[in-house]
């Protein structure tokens, strides 16, 4: 019995260390999508201040880090010129920082739905997204300018009203040539 116990004992120590991890250093492109993860979100925002314009902006942490005013991560401005009607066709941005597309699709009748309903699906190169209808609040401010929420995008992990955003969609991604 003893000699059991011995041989299990070094059997398990054998495979605990023959299963111990090997750190290996990530690129610095493999860090940045490293620590990207089911907190993150898009949002689709119109913006004024003398002028309108649409922009998609990122929050690498959208459960906490978008509610109260705070500025995005990463801003593509979609129109420079005026606001665009966001449902009915896919729309890009690209983040020039960090080399990232990010394609929407919004139903074309998404206005009509109530706040917080499933409108349309998004992507980046790693991560289908669900997108939501906003109520148009104050996302970001700046000096002389405002951005209003009118949809917002969490990668498909993220639970909403205390389910999974994922729904079983399969999701392809574009080829958007970066």
């Amino acid at each position: 019995m003893l000699f059991k116990q011995s041989l299990i004992t070094l059997v398990a120590s054998a495979l605990l260390h023959t299963a111990t991890a090997v750190p290996v250093e990530a690129t610095p492109f493999e860090a940045e999508i490293t620590k990207r993860g089911p907190n993150e979100g898009v949002y689709l925002s119109n913006c004024q201040g003398g002028a309108t314009w649409s922009e998609i902006v990122y929050y690498s942490n959208a459960k906490s880090g978008s509610q109260h005013g705070e500025q995005p991560q990463a801003i593509d401005i979609i129109n420079a010129s005026g606001t665009i009607h966001w449902e009915g066709s896919q729309i890009c941005g690209f983040f020039q920082d960090s080399g990232e597309t990010f394609c929407v699709t919004i139903q074309s009748d998404a206005q009509t739905k109530a706040t917080g309903a499933k409108v349309g699906t998004g992507h980046n190169n790693e991560t289908p997204f669900n997108c939501f209808k906003d109520n148009n609040r104050n996302l970001y401010s700046g000096n002389g300018f405002s951005c209003q929420s009118i949809y917002y995008c969490f990668d498909v992990s993220i639970m909403v009203g205390g389910h999974r955003t994922g729904g079983g969609l399969a999701i392809g991604v574009v080829n958007a040539g970066v």
